[in-house]
């Protein structure tokens, strides 16, 4: 009688460990999610601040023009006061989480101002791959491709 009780119990956790995991993969994609949002919001407010935590030091991105960029480009280029980001909207979240590590794969939607002028309507796909680092997440390498050209 005592073994089919303890399968039982060993059952039940395994069941429960495996919710857990689960909750915790949602967690963390929910979190993921939140921080693309806070990047959108970051850059609005030209918020250099967010970038220094957000990015990690050996970050490299690759602009929608193919140009590549590191963390100090970033927090730079967030500070340019001949630039502006007036709409940030992302969308169609794919996120996939494996351990410490996070990909976020989500459309994107730009308007503003930058060095070619004002631009509307820029929209597209980006990459982002995140380390999770002392509990926060980090962006390591971001890429990003325009799909519609932007009109000025």
């Amino acid at each position: 009688m005592v073994r089919p009780v303890c399968i039982g119990v060993v059952c039940a956790l395994l069941v429960v460990g495996s919710a857990g995991g689960a909750s915790a993969q949602g967690k963390a994609e929910q979190e993921l999610i939140q921080v693309e949002k806070d990047w959108c919001t970051a850059m609005q407010k030209k918020d250099a601040s967010f970038l220094e935590r957000m990015l990690a030091t050996d970050y490299v991105g690759i602009s929608m023009r193919g140009m590549t960029n590191t963390k100090a480009d970033a927090t730079k280029g967030i500070k340019d006061p001949a630039t502006r980001l007036d709409v940030c909207v992302d969308t169609d979240f794919n996120v996939r989480v494996y351990g410490d590590v996070g990909v976020v794969i989500a459309r994107y939607t730009r308007a503003g101002v930058d060095a070619g002028g004002p631009y509307k309507d820029r929209t597209g796909w980006y990459t982002d791959v995140f380390v999770r680092r002392n509990g926060q997440w980090q962006c390591v390498a971001s890429q990003s491709t325009t799909t519609v050209a932007a009109s000025r």
